[in-house]
């Protein structure tokens, strides 16, 4: 619960089948939008979460609800040691479009998980990708790592 004993509402960008959102809603939040743009994923979600979660590619100008909170797993497939670990995967831009539309949504939080290459992979790189947008939009980050 939020402050003023609202349920605060949270947007799932790269939903896949809904972990996250699952987790979250469990914790109290109301899923407000879950993205992702893999269908068996959304058709997954959906079946499982609910009709909030739409099948669409997330880019700079994606249009969302507003959101106490944004969370995001952005494709993994560039850092993760059980994938090729291509530095130039496409996919990888991603963690960019992600901390900007959190910088141009402004939620009060938000959330990123992604694997343990993500740190190491390309000499660090795609970590100044996620954090620049951020803390240029004033965000205090707190880096975790799962134990």
């Amino acid at each position: 619960m939020s402050k003023n004993g609202e349920v605060p509402a949270l947007v799932d960008l790269f939903c896949g089948a809904g972990g996250m959102s699952l987790g979250f809603a469990r914790a109290g939040f109301k899923v407000v939008h879950a993205v992702d743009h893999w269908k068996p994923a959304v058709e997954t979600y959906r079946m499982n979460l609910g009709d909030h979660v739409v099948d669409k590619e997330i880019t700079d100008g994606i249009q969302l609800p507003p959101a106490a909170v944004i969370v995001g797993s952005p494709p993994c497939q560039g850092f993760s040691s059980a994938g090729r670990r291509e530095k130039d995967d496409q996919r990888n831009s991603l963690v960019s479009t992600f901390a900007r539309v959190v910088a141009k949504q402004k939620p009060q939080a938000f959330v990123f998980e992604n694997v343990e290459g993500f740190i190491t992979g390309s000499g660090g790189r795609f970590v100044v990708d996620l954090l620049a947008p951020l803390l240029d939009a004033g965000y205090r980050i707190h880096l975790r790592k799962k134990i």
